[in-house]
């Protein structure tokens, strides 16, 4: 083998190698994305619930605001809910997209090969 198909094969090689550390990578980040979703979802909602208990103690109105604090918390929580989720499948398919196409792209330079 000369010098440079030696070089072009590490070359490949390590570009195979750094396609599995990414895909690995992009694995993790998944499920880092939709363990924080709900992680913000409760915390949310323990937020408005904790502070219409401080209101309901301040004002002697027991259940008002807590009630006023879940509905909040639940609302806006499930917004964001949705928001997250919506560009996490925009993100997903559009990195889908991109894989189909150089998938496309490396059948056809394999024919020729």
């Amino acid at each position: 083998m000369t010098k440079n198909a030696s070089l072009f094969v590490v070359l490949l090689y390590q570009r195979r190698k750094r396609k599995g550390i990414l895909a690995k990578r992009s694995a993790a980040r998944q499920v880092f994305d939709y363990s924080s979703i709900g992680l913000q979802l409760a915390i949310t909602l323990l937020i408005f619930v904790y502070g219409g208990y401080k209101l309901d103690i301040r004002y002697k109105t027991e259940p008002l605001f807590v009630v006023v604090g879940v509905v909040l918390g639940m609302g806006i929580g499930f917004y964001n809910l949705f928001k997250e989720l919506s560009g996490i499948e925009k993100h997903e398919k559009e990195n889908k997209e991109n894989t189909e196409d150089n998938t496309e792209d490396n059948t056809r330079r394999r024919k020729w090969l």
